[in-house]
């Protein structure tokens, strides 16, 4: 899974909504959106935010593969 789609899998297990976590992270509605349909790119920058507004560790955005 893209950090777009773990982004969007933990706003929907933690019954989030995508307004309010785009409040928190001080951005609109539409700009989150564009981030996690793929239409704008998350910054590195921003991971930490999301992180702390997600209440998850930035291991959990990512797809580790631990067979290489």
């Amino acid at each position: 899974m893209t950090v777009a789609e773990n982004i969007r899998r933990i706003i929907k297990e933690k019954m989030m909504i995508q307004a309010e976590v785009a409040r928190r992270l001080g951005v609109t509605p539409k700009t989150l959106n564009n981030m996690l349909t793929g239409r704008q790119h998350i910054k590195v920058s921003a991971i930490p935010a999301i992180c702390k507004v997600l209440g998850v560790e930035p291991n959990d955005l990512f797809d580790f593969d631990d067979t290489a």
